[in-house]
């Protein structure tokens, strides 16, 4: 493996594998997440030099007083690029033992947000080949199965946003060099040393040669499980049923365990699927039940399989109708610009005479109004992304 400065004509192959790409202009930019560390900035940088169109997203998550003041001189640094760059301030983080997962979890909120306002449709991330490690390394001490031991997806398919990691295969050493020969300096966040966090305990315990293995052993599991997620898609276009109404028609003997749980993770708006071996369990003996904010009934009068669909005591509250709300991470509003004065909440015992089973009408969503006069023209879009599946997957469920 090279570890001399990367080229651009270097970066811009690896950007073919997830092409093509929109034209590079105003219309359609590329997002990158930037910290003002080593790996992101020189992400930044490379990106930049493969396409003119590219914004920079920082993050401050206020956790220190100088957080601002450094994320506005990564802005600096960007703008250097000829590169726009945007500060997303965000407040209200836990400080305890949940602290990163949860800044992690409002960071790429905030990304994707942002992402959705500037019309971009990919946003690259920085993480490199020792981040790669210490994924697999810490989800192989966790006892993950061979679908975890994968790590992290070069891409990874969101509702309306591309997640995509190039840097992959790339050493952090590498992507220092390439900063120093091209004169740009970054800054090191102290919590990167922070032995408070497991990521930074299995980091210091990681050896070259550590790092190069479980990479290997990351890329012979991907490649394992993308033969995989081919067959569950075949499995799911060929055996379930994806409804308008955002739930799923099941088989009389439902499905494999796994199509099974991601089906689930899509209604339950969760990171993950339930176990597998609840749902193996379930397999063996269906029964109606209810789970994670998801319900498996009877089809009744839909047929003689099952219907899966959301637990209406799980849903989220009512939130405004504007044009673009998203409601219960599952459903966008559309063309609701004359909704003033008006909420989206489930339709409850109001889900109308549509045909569907009284649990399936209840967990639709509604406009209700607190004053004004309903939109003739709003629609509502099914939006929770199968990101585990390709980018084939919706369009196979809905016809």
């Amino acid at each position: 493996m090279s570890e001399g400065a990367i080229q651009a004509a270097e970066f811009a192959v690896w950007m073919q594998e997830f092409g093509p790409f929109p034209p590079d202009d105003a219309d359609y930019p590329i997002a990158v997440a930037v910290s003002g560390g080593a790996d992101s900035l020189c992400l930044a940088w490379l990106a930049r030099r493969w396409r003119r169109h590219v914004v920079g997203l920082i993050v401050d998550h206020g956790l220190r007083a100088e957080s601002s003041d450094e994320a506005h001189r990564t802005a600096a640094v960007l703008d250097g690029f000829g590169m726009a760059g945007r500060v997303l301030p965000l407040t209200g983080l836990r400080r305890d033992g949940g602290l990163q997962e949860g800044a992690r979890a409002a960071r790429y909120r905030a990304l994707t947000r942002a992402c959705r306002e500037a019309g971009c449709l990919d946003l690259l991330i920085g993480h490199h080949a020792g981040d790669q490690a210490e994924t697999v390394a810490m989800r192989q001490r966790a006892g993950s199965a061979a679908y975890g031991l994968a790590g992290m997806a070069a891409c990874r398919e969101l509702a309306d946003l591309r997640l995509l990691r190039p840097l992959l295969r790339v050493s952090s050493a590498r992507l220092r060099v390439t900063l120093r020969e091209a004169g740009i300096a970054w800054a090191e966040d102290p919590s990167n040393q922070n032995r408070q966090f497991e990521r930074v305990r299995v980091r210091q315990s990681l050896g070259t040669q550590d790092v190069s293995a479980l990479c290997h052993m990351a890329g012979a599991h991907a490649r394992e499980r993308q033969e995989d997620e081919a067959c569950r898609l075949e499995e799911a276009a060929k055996r379930v049923v994806f409804h308008p109404g955002g739930f799923f028609l099941l088989p009389a003997d439902l499905c494999g365990p796994v199509l099974l749980g991601l089906l689930w993770q899509v209604l339950s708006g969760r990171a993950y699927p339930p176990a597998r071996r609840i749902m193996s369990a379930l397999l063996t003996m269906p029964k109606a039940c209810t789970l994670h904010g998801v319900t498996l009934r009877k089809a009744g009068r839909l047929g003689p399989g099952w219907v899966l669909c959301r637990e209406a005591q799980a849903m989220e509250s009512a939130v405004q109708a504007v044009d673009g709300a998203i409601w219960d991470g599952r459903w966008q509003l559309r063309s609701a610009g004359t909704a003033t004065g008006m909420v989206v909440s489930a339709a409850g015992h109001d889900g109308g005479n549509t045909g569907l089973p009284f649990a399936v009408r209840r967990t639709l969503p509604a406009l209700r109004a607190v004053s004004g006069a309903a939109p003739h023209d709003a629609r509502f879009d099914f939006i929770r992304p199968m990101a585990v599946f390709s980018g084939s997957f919706w369009s196979l469920m809905a016809q």
